[in-house]
């Protein structure tokens, strides 16, 4: 039998080996597995669309220590209803996910994950979800969810490894790797602005779906005003200030996020160079159970080295009862072919009464 850390590599070698024959020539598809014969497309134009992709990754300690492997298989199934003839703006997501492995944060004292995949071993259904447009301008959505998308979300930035450029850490976010059972309103007064609205379970747990939330361990409350400009006509500027109240510890905060894109030759829709910056920040007056405040911030740069290549620099500091904490983050990541990725990583860290560490890796994207 296959070792666990084992099973995601084979699934995904031999969907490769078993995918249909495709006129396009294999690395130049989107996906590793192709079209399926025209099966992919003719299922997304009638409101299926399909998403499996393995992510590997593999980190250790410079100074020494243990080296750690992860992986993670995620499975996404989103239903269209108007495409399925049923009724106009509705969607139905389903995602599944099995990662194995280990990480190495734990070694180096951070509270800040190296990893934004870091977690205990887990097979679960992630998220299940009904999102309803009543509209143009309202929608709502219910089931297990990741709030994280939402609220605070990376949205030019998402090629960083380290898992406080996803998740704000003085935030009780439920997201990876337990999103919660809840409901989330989105409304968009202005073609710029977003207002959200969401109330989630208190205390989710991995594998789980939901099974004791609302029964103790109170609720999330999170709100956030979302604010966007473009440049030239093209997506320049994304930005959110948002607050949150958990009613079982009774703790509350607020938090913000800008992201600013620039391209280099904005008018130019064929020219793929662009420069990312964002700043990311958070603050809880009373913690109990989280730090107290979160500043981090980043540059990308993306088609200066290779159509597809994107390189960047970014660094965190977070204050927490057991002293302060910081690092640096440089990672390049290369797509030579469309449904593959790699990405050498190198972080800094320095942690409250240790010495600074610094941990190099690589993480692989495969989409199939």
């Amino acid at each position: 039998m296959l070792d666990r850390a084992m099973r995601g590599p084979a699934i995904a070698a031999f969907l490769v080996t078993v995918s249909p024959a495709h006129a396009e020539p294999w690395l130049e598809r989107a996906d590793a597995t192709g079209d399926w014969g025209g099966r992919r497309t003719w299922l997304d134009d009638h409101g299926v669309g399909i998403d499996l992709d393995y992510t590997a990754e593999g980190f250790a300690g410079v100074q020494g220590g243990d080296a750690a492997y992860r992986g993670n298989v995620d499975l996404v199934v989103t239903l269209d209803s108007h495409k399925l003839g049923l009724f106009p703006g509705g969607t139905l997501l389903v995602y599944g996910q099995h990662a194995h492995g280990g990480g190495v944060s734990d070694e180096i004292g951070a509270s800040l994950p190296i990893s934004n995949l870091e977690a205990p071993e887990l097979t679960q259904l992630s998220e299940l979800w009904l999102e309803q447009r009543l509209g143009e301008y309202v929608g709502v959505r219910a089931g297990k969810q990741d709030a994280n998308r939402d609220f605070a979300g990376p949205r030019f930035v998402g090629n960083f490894v380290n898992s406080s450029f996803g998740v704000i850490p003085t935030v009780p976010m439920p997201t990876f790797p337990a999103p919660a059972v809840g409901g989330t309103l989105l409304v968009q007064p202005a073609a710029w602005l977003d207002v959200r609205a969401g109330v989630f379970e208190g205390a989710p747990e991995i594998e789980s779906f939901g099974e004791t939330a609302f029964s103790g361990d109170g609720v999330l409350g999170i709100a956030a005003l979302v604010a966007q400009h473009d440049v030239a006509g093209r997506p320049a500027g994304l930005h959110t200030v948002g607050a949150w109240h958990h009613t079982g510890t009774g703790e509350a905060g607020v938090f913000g996020v800008a992201d600013l894109l620039l391209f280099a030759a904005p008018c130019d829709r064929d020219d793929p160079r662009s420069v990312q910056v964002f700043v990311r920040g958070g603050w809880t007056p009373d913690p109990v159970q989280l730090p107290e405040l979160y500043a981090g911030g980043g540059v990308t740069a993306h088609g200066f080295l290779g159509v597809n290549n994107t390189i960047g620099l970014g660094g965190g500091w977070v204050r927490r009862p057991g002293g302060d904490e910081a690092f640096v983050e440089v990672f390049f990541k290369l797509r030579t072919i469309p449904w593959f990725t790699i990405e050498p990583d190198a972080q800094v860290y320095a942690v409250a009464d240790r010495n600074a560490e610094v941990v190099v890796g690589v993480r692989t994207k495969l989409k199939l």
